[in-house]
Parts: structure tokens; sequence; C-alpha cells
């Protein structure tokens, strides 16, 4: 009877030593093989509920390492578009300033030919006083004789 109050209680380590052969050491040896056997298998699930929960435990880390690794790539993608606006912002202003430049060396430009067709014309209005002055002191060959004193 003890070993029947002992399994009823969750014991399964007890064992008994049956000698008799009679249906109640029958009986007790079956008991006892039924414990043993109940032992075997509660140390069983055990076995696989601890090693259920090693790999669980493993998973959830492995959860974790992902979500972290999601979370530091997810930040630099932030950081990536950042820069890549900065960037394009950057090209937007050099272009701009690029635009500009070119306008103003074309101004630079026109106003450096409206400068030459000056140059030009002065060169032109110094050759037609030169000529001028040529003639008029070819014409006058004897004046400086007769100069008033």
């Amino acid at each position: 009877m003890h070993m029947a109050q002992c399994v009823a209680a969750n014991d399964l380590t007890v064992r008994v030593t049956v000698e008799s052969q009679s249906e109640t050491g029958k009986l007790l040896a079956a008991l006892s093989v039924m414990s043993a056997k109940l032992g075997g298998i509660v140390t069983q699930v055990r076995m696989s509920s601890d090693s259920i929960a090693t790999g669980a435990s493993q998973i959830a880390m492995g959860n974790s390492d992902l979500s972290q690794r999601t979370e530091e790539q997810a930040s630099s993608l932030q950081n990536t578009a950042a820069s890549m606006e900065e960037l394009t912002q950057t090209v937007r202003t050099n272009s701009d300033n690029a635009t500009k430049a070119t306008h103003i060396a074309q101004d630079a430009a026109g106003i450096a030919q409206e400068g030459e067709q000056a140059m030009q014309e002065v060169v032109r209005t110094m050759q037609t006083i030169s000529a001028s002055s040529k003639q008029i002191g070819d014409s006058r060959p004897y004046e400086h004789q007769f100069r008033p004193l």
C-alpha cells in the first residue's frame, strides 16, 4: 500500500523488492515496474521540455539579435538617405552656380567684344587724326619759317 500512496503523491522514486509470487506480490511487482517506467517517461519529458526551452531561448536571442541588426540597418539607411539628400542639394547648388558663372562669363565676353570694338574705333580715329595731321604738315612746308617774332 505504501508504494501506491507514493505513486499517487507523484513520488516515482520508490522501489519495492517483491519476494512473493502471490497475486499481491505480482501486483506490487507490476506497480514497481509501472513506477520505474513512469519515472523514465517523466525524465524523458523533462529532458525534452528542457531541450525545447533551450531552443526557444536561443530562438528568442536570435530574434533579439536580428531585431537589433534590423534597427541598425534602418538607422544606417536613414543616415544614407539624409546624406543623399544633402549631396543632391549640393549638386543642385553647384549646378545653379555653374549656370550663373556661365551667364557671367557670357556677359564678360560680350563686354570684352564691345571693348575690342571701341578700341578698334579709337585706333581708326587715331589713324585718321595722324593722317590728317600729316596732310596738314605737308601742305605748309614753309610756315615755320615765317613766324612772327
